[in-house]
């Protein structure tokens, strides 16, 4: 059995949500075209809503 996997990297921007879904979403569309084997997408923590490092702190006090 061969698995087809795709990766993309995206250039989501802080902020910008709706844009960020739509990066995302044409990501998968496109692993599909290529017939990429897959039922979802993987995207880090930040990845839709793109956090700026500053609000991603371990350390609560500082937000």
């Amino acid at each position: 059995m061969v698995l087809k996997v795709a990766g993309a990297q995206l250039p989501n921007v802080v902020g910008d949500i709706q844009g960020n879904a739509e990066r995302i979403r044409d990501a998968v569309v496109w692993a599909e075209a290529e017939g990429a084997d897959m039922s979802g997408v993987c995207i880090c923590e930040g990845g839709y809503l793109r956090l700026s490092p500053e609000t991603v702190s371990l350390d609560t006090d500082e937000r």
